[in-house]
């Protein structure tokens, strides 16, 4: 046979024979086996068997064929047997037989992609067409839903459903978390979702099951309610506060509070309150987010004391400052602010022997003032411990002295008093004063006449008073 390579091999008397090939042909060189002998036959001629690889190709596209995935590749080999004749170095009547095909495609499961789904779990095994040396499938892959977020505040970032591990086609969303806001409740169609941990809220909710693995799940944040407590109290008395006012409403979280406080303000003040402490300001306030602690807002007033003096005009009802008529008034029961002004009285009684009265009564009067305070609530005065006298002496000084007084000369009497001393040191503490001076009556001179009258011994007020205080000082 024509070739540019062969080898010669001698056939066994047990009609055997063998070659070792390497060497002399290449793996892919066809083969020839020819027989040549001296028997007068005609000789033939054996022809490799031919070959070929029948294929299949899985490609993993998106529904627009996108590659998702490295393709899979199947190869099957079929072979068919050919024969000929070989007569003087040339060969005819080649035949082929059929092919034949001793595989098939095996079946596959397509990767997993994230983010997507495989309309199918697995290609399945194939017979091998030697009409058909190429065929190919195509897996097409579909984008997986995700959870949506609507109704928290700030935007929530979308959550792809994870992929099943073992399986393209499905999703195992056992290891989400859906996201906890403190002050919100996540929920589905109506329903809450359940905590990984209701004691460490913070962990997520439970991812509830896609109803289609390929539909976005709507995860809606509703605010949570909530609870403020706005009090105006009276805190006068710190250990018993009164209530004046109230504002009770629930509300959402961060919501605004549509509350303004500034009218009952009003009302409290214009009712003799001073506010000493505002908790709330109106402007912006909000619900806070911790639906296990209510919020809680304290107004505090004390009683308005209205400085007053001796002269100040109450009249209840009417206006403290006449210049604001709509401000504090009097309280109907405001104690009378006479009690600032007080007047010690010194009394001298000029009386005789017997108690009556030979001279009027000698009268001093020292007016002492101060400040204090009417409570435009209780009307209880309260006045302050300084007290000043107001009354003025000679000098036009403030006054604190009761003068030394002259005792009178009356007829037919003398008195052992001729002078009351001065009395200094007065105050608002001292007590009214009240001193007698007794007359004392006059001797006469007597006749033995009947017809002459008794005749009373002059009286000299400095020599009687001089010579009776000689006579105390010697009964002392």
């Amino acid at each position: 046979m024509d070739g540019t390579k062969s080898l010669k091999v001698v056939v066994g008397n047990d009609y055997n024979w063998s070659a070792n090939l390497a060497g002399t042909f290449n793996a892919n060189d066809a083969l020839y086996v020819v027989e040549s002998n001296n028997l007068g036959d005609t000789p033939g001629a054996d022809i490799a068997q031919q070959k070929n690889v029948i294929s299949r190709v899985i490609n993993y596209v998106d529904s627009s064929n996108q590659v998702l995935a490295s393709k899979t590749t199947q190869n099957v080999e079929m072979t068919r047997a050919v024969s000929g004749n070989y007569i003087n170095s040339s060969l005819s009547n080649v035949t082929y037989g059929a092919w034949q095909i001793n595989d098939s495609f095996a079946a596959v499961t397509p990767p997993t992609v994230s983010g997507y789904l495989a309309a199918t779990e697995l290609v399945p095994a194939a017979n091998a067409d030697p009409t058909k040396p190429l065929t190919t499938v195509n897996v097409t892959y579909n984008p997986v839903g995700q959870y949506t977020f609507t109704g928290y505040t700030q935007p929530v970032t979308p959550i792809a459903y994870p992929n099943a591990k073992d399986d393209p086609t499905t999703i195992d969303v056992t290891g989400v978390e859906i996201p906890f806001y403190q002050g919100y409740t996540a929920q589905m169609d109506g329903n809450q979702l359940k905590l990984k941990d209701a004691n460490n809220p913070v962990g997520g909710y439970i991812a509830p099951v896609p109803v289609d693995p390929l539909k976005n799940t709507a995860i809606t944040y509703s605010a949570d309610e909530q609870k403020v407590t706005v009090i105006g109290q009276d805190v006068t008395d710190e250990s018993n506060p009164v209530q004046l006012f109230i504002y009770d409403q629930p509300g959402y979280s961060g919501d605004i509070i549509n509350y303004s406080p500034q009218a009952d303000i009003n009302d409290a003040i214009n009712s003799g309150y001073s506010m000493i402490e505002n908790q709330f300001s109106a402007s912006g306030m909000t619900y806070d987010f911790d639906q296990n602690i209510d919020q809680k807002y304290l107004i505090n007033f004390v009683h308005i004391l209205a400085p007053v003096s001796s002269n100040t005009s109450i009249k209840p009802g009417e206006p403290v400052d006449p210049n604001n008529p709509d401000g504090p008034k009097w309280p109907a029961d405001s104690q009378d602010v006479s009690a600032l002004s007080k007047v010690v009285t010194s009394t001298i009684d000029y009386v005789n022997d017997e108690g009556n009265i030979v001279w009027p009564s000698q009268t001093q009067k020292l007016q002492f003032e101060t400040t204090g305070t009417i409570d435009l609530i209780t009307g209880a005065l309260n006045s302050d411990e300084k007290w000043v006298p107001v009354t003025p002496d000679a000098n036009g000084e403030p006054d604190t002295t009761f003068d030394a007084v002259v005792s009178p000369s009356v007829a037919r009497y003398y008195t052992l008093d001729p002078v009351v001393p001065e009395q200094t040191g007065i105050s608002e503490k001292t007590v009214d004063q009240t001193t007698t001076v007794i007359y004392l009556t006059l001797g006469s001179w007597q006749t033995n006449d009947p017809n002459i009258k008794d005749i009373r011994y002059p009286f000299d007020r400095i020599i009687v008073g001089e010579f009776y205080q000689t006579l105390r000082q010697i009964i002392r």
